[in-house]
């Protein structure tokens, strides 16, 4: 069951949404909820992957997101949720 943005009230559930190309994404992404943004921003890079994008704000999931693109050109939406 999810609420009324069809988010999951269950933790940890799968769950997807379809977006428009024209936000400039070429594939699907896969987004992960991570507990700070700011670190996961920075093991992202020191790993290899490109940063795609500043930081956005997802009124719908209340939070904060970014684009990166990790070594093998996959598209990761790291997400934040809003304290």
């Amino acid at each position: 069951s999810s609420d009324e943005n069809y988010v999951s009230k269950e933790r940890g559930a799968i769950n997807g949404c379809l977006v428009k190309r024209k936000i400039g994404l070429p594939n699907p992404a896969v987004l992960v909820e991570v507990p700070d943004l700011d670190k996961a921003i920075e093991k992202a890079l020191a790993a290899g992957g490109k940063l795609l994008s500043e930081k956005i704000t997802m009124k719908s999931l209340n939070g904060t997101f970014v684009f990166i693109q990790d070594t093998e050109g996959n598209y990761v939406e790291v997400f934040q949720l809003n304290p």
